[in-house]
């Protein structure tokens, strides 16, 4: 059984659900889940003002997000275990600082999906906004472990100062993929914008569907090869029942190092068909 949490308002004001996770309401009455302090725009309000609350939360910690989500921020921010679903489009900051459990979106999500997030798994079936895998404005790093999973398209700045974990997107990728990238994985099945890998120092990004420009002169040109590592990391999403067919990861590559700005260490392989 689930603990289903229906958004019931038709408002534009924004609603912070950060803490509303399995492990935070796990062992509370739904009485006790209702009288949960939220934020609603400016005001602290009660979630049972503005979410329907069915189902029970038991030990397979199991929440589920429904009704209009398009305002609902911060879903399954600081989670550290569990499974949240949510079956609508929802606002910012799904994951953000996560450590553990697994989110899972039937539909798209807004900016800032899995910012400085360290654990845990979040998949979304539809498109995500800017800011995938990044950080917080002030902070200096994104993503530090896990993986985000998405079917759709994504906008600019993917994976923006990443350290570690694994991020694969099934459709497009805005500009300034890898931005600043420190380490860690960045697969793109559809074509990607400009400045991919820009300030990267180290990492790795396949770019599978190819460049809507070419990569900046401060990336080398090197060998044109199949890259075991890939056909690994093709098997990995399939038993992920990753959205997108990852075929093309089996196929030869051209490989570029760079950025070399900051020490040429980071790599990024092009599918053959926009490697010239």
């Amino acid at each position: 059984m689930a603990l289903v949490l229906c958004q019931q308002v038709e408002t534009q004001i924004p609603i912070e659900v950060e803490g509303i996770t399995p492990e935070r309401l796990l062992g509370k009455s739904n009485l006790e889940i209702g009288q949960t302090k939220i934020l609603y725009g400016r005001d602290e309000v009660e979630l049972g003002e503005l979410f329907s609350i069915a189902g029970a939360l038991n030990a397979s910690r199991h929440l589920v997000f429904d009704g209009n989500l398009g305002c609902v921020q911060g879903i399954g921010a600081g989670q550290s275990s569990g499974t949240i679903e949510i079956e609508t489009d929802s606002g910012r900051h799904v994951g953000s600082q996560m450590s553990g459990g697994q989110i899972s979106s039937k539909a798209s999500v807004s900016d800032f999906l899995g910012i400085e997030m360290t654990g845990g798994v979040i998949k979304v079936k539809g498109n995500a906004g800017d800011g995938v895998g990044g950080h917080f404005p002030g902070s200096k790093f994104g993503m530090n472990r896990g993986s985000i999973l998405i079917g759709g398209n994504v906008g600019n700045g993917l994976g923006q100062a990443m350290r570690r974990g694994t991020i694969a997107v099934g459709g497009t990728a805005g500009e300034l993929t890898g931005w600043n990238m420190l380490a860690g994985t960045i697969m793109v099945f559809g074509a990607s914008g400009i400045d991919a890998g820009a300030g990267m120092k180290r990492g790795t990004i396949v770019l599978a569907g190819g460049l809507k420009s070419q990569l900046s002169p401060t990336f080398v040109r090197g060998g044109f090869y199949p890259v075991p590592i890939l056909n690994m990391l093709a098997g990995w999403l399939e038993q992920n029942n990753f959205f997108a067919d990852v075929s093309s990861l089996r196929s030869s590559f051209q490989a570029f190092n760079g950025d070399l700005l900051n020490g040429g260490r980071g790599e990024i392989f092009v599918a053959e068909r926009s490697s010239h």
